[in-house]
């Protein structure tokens, strides 16, 4: 289960009950215990509880399918680019990575769930990041 308050609109679950990995959330209920998502690919909306939805583990094989081509490898590091963002994975702990944002920004952090990546990336760059399927 993931807490209402990690949760945003626009943020990919997933929903083993219902349907396959990568279900979009549409909308959370007032009070946090239900919620509605979209199947992606299908696009067939429904609606479940908090309680029934796992978080998808974030890994590098999720950036590329939110648009970010890897720029760079060697024996301790990839590096993948999208727009203005760099994301430099640590190969010795695949959860560990910095994201550098240009003009400076430097986040090094320990990030498990593709929830959690999206909120940074939108708290970072006000953008709503879409999966390429």
């Amino acid at each position: 289960m993931i807490p209402s308050n990690q949760l945003r609109v626009g943020n990919y679950v997933d929903c083993p009950t219902k349907a396959e990995k990568f279900c979009e959330v549409e909308k959370i209920s007032r009070y946090g215990k239900s919620i509605s998502l979209t199947d992606n690919p299908a696009g067939r909306s429904f609606g479940c509880e908090l309680t029934d939805i796992e978080p998808i583990p974030f890994s590098e094989d999720i950036l590329v399918k939110f648009g970010f081509k890897k720029t760079h490898h060697d024996t301790m590091h990839n590096v993948y680019l999208r727009n203005d963002i760099r994301v430099v994975f640590e190969l010795k702990d695949i959860n560990h990575c910095d994201i550098v944002k240009e003009r400076g920004f430097f986040v090094p952090i320990y990030v498990q769930w593709v929830h959690q990546f999206q909120n940074l990336l939108f708290w970072l760059n006000d953008e709503e990041l879409k999966l390429v399927l």
